[in-house]
């Protein structure tokens, strides 16, 4: 069982490329020309979740490179200087307008376990090949569309399984054994790596580089179109047969035939003193330091774990940025695929009668009033402490003016106000 929890963060992001060279070309592609508008996906950004910057000239081929259950890919050139293309792209329009959404939320999350796998993979005496997702953050806006772009992979591009659970690809030459084995395994790996709730399908790209997966769940359609449900995941252990991956990883064995296990119950922390607020949680970043949660968070985590739900979810809009799992003790954030584990998730003692610095709130349109993160606290409360009654700050890459006096949040660019208040927690 979840826990749904609304609240906005703030991040930065940077992805790898798996794709071709960045080298410029003065050949210029066949296609239409268009002039769009390109913007940076944000999932914390309150609107739209798209931050624009800058507009550019591309050129897009009219007929798609591929199409699937839920977009079309387009070959797509950028112009970098007037005369100069760079490398082709691939552009994919959604049949439905926010469809990136999804699919960034679903690419983040296989990107995610195709790191716990490859950290299985890799105390194996074995040389298997690593699993990589492509990765992206860019999407262009023209004739009132959207479309995802991303780089384009080179290769023999393969489909390893399908949404509906069917193996696809018929190994022919070793290598293709190699790569089949490798993703009928990943999708059987995260079947348990996520406590019976999931699993990944759809697994295609070239060699053990993927994209445009999709998570199928026990409650059909809860990651997007291409989540078909729990039949589909039945199906996948009907057609699959443990390989040498399968057997090495020692992956727990299903018979497809037999009704899906109960997703795996959390088990009760051993410190039950949690539940009275004696202890409080925080969050270790990668650099060691040590941050509390916001107490609208931690709320959240303590009801959670009164009501016995085993995730806490940190929601924007509709879509699932940070996963708080209680079971496992980590906090994955959907966005960036990183993963704080056990050793990185602690529970730590308060101080007696210890008084907590004021928290900023806002009131959005839901006319509820929502903490501000952590890191953003301490940027406005520096501001406070040097009493200045004043200040321009930066969150998703927009400038917000605050006014400590009225106090008001102004969004410089929508010129929109939204009160704001401090409010002070005390320790129970």
């Amino acid at each position: 069982s979840e826990c749904l929890f609304f609240f906005a963060l703030r991040m930065s992001t940077t992805y790898p490329s798996f794709g071709v060279s960045a080298a410029a070309s003065t050949i210029a592609p066949n296609g239409r020309r268009q002039t769009v508008t390109v913007y940076t996906y944000d999932p914390t950004h309150e609107n739209c979740d798209l931050l624009t910057t800058d507009k550019a000239s591309i050129v897009m081929e009219d007929k798609p490179l591929g199409s699937g259950g839920v977009s079309q890919a387009y070959r797509i050139w950028f112009e970098q200087s007037p005369g100069e293309w760079g490398p082709m792209r691939v552009a994919k329009k959604y049949k439905y307008k926010m469809g990136f959404a999804d699919d960034f939320r679903v690419c983040q999350m296989g990107n995610n376990l195709a790191q716990n796998f490859n950290a299985a993979v890799q105390k194996l005496p074995t040389n298997l090949p690593r699993i990589n997702f492509l990765l992206w953050n860019e999407v262009i806006g023209f004739d009132d569309d959207y479309y995802s772009v991303e780089d384009f992979l080179p290769g023999h591009f393969t489909k390893y399984n399908n949404i509906f659970g069917a193996h696809e690809k018929v190994p022919i030459t070793p290598e293709d054994t190699v790569n089949c084995s490798l993703a009928a395994a990943f999708s059987h790996f995260t079947w348990i790596a996520s406590g019976y709730n999931h699993i990944i399908l759809d697994v295609q790209g070239v060699g053990s580089i993927y994209t445009d997966v999709a998570v199928v769940s026990r409650k059909q359609g809860q990651f997007g179109y291409t989540d078909t449900g729990p039949d589909n995941i039945q199906n996948f252990f009907t057609d699959h047969a443990c390989n040498s991956v399968c057997k090495a990883l020692q992956l727990e064995q299903f018979d497809g035939e037999n009704p899906l296990p109960e997703p795996k119950p959390r088990e009760q922390p051993a410190d039950k003193k949690i539940l009275d607020n004696e202890k409080e949680w925080v969050f270790v970043e990668d650099d060691g330091s040590v941050h509390r949660y916001d107490p609208d968070t931690l709320e959240a985590i303590r009801e959670a774990l009164k009501l016995g739900h085993n995730l806490v979810k940190i929601v924007v809009g509709l879509v699932t940025h940070h996963i708080i799992d209680l079971d496992a003790m980590t906090h994955f954030s959907v966005t960036t695929g990183d993963t704080y584990k056990l050793d990185e998730m602690r529970v730590v003692e308060k101080q007696e009668k210890e008084k907590q610095a004021p928290v900023l709130q806002v009131q959005l349109d839901d006319e509820k009033w929502h903490c501000y993160a952590a890191g953003f606290q301490e940027e406005v409360m520096a501001v406070v402490r040097e009493g200045k009654p004043r200040a321009t700050l930066q969150m998703c890459g927009r400038d917000y003016e605050f006014d400590f006096e009225r106090m008001i949040q102004y969004n410089t660019e929508t010129r929109k106000e939204r009160p704001i208040r401090f409010v002070e927690y005390h320790d129970a």
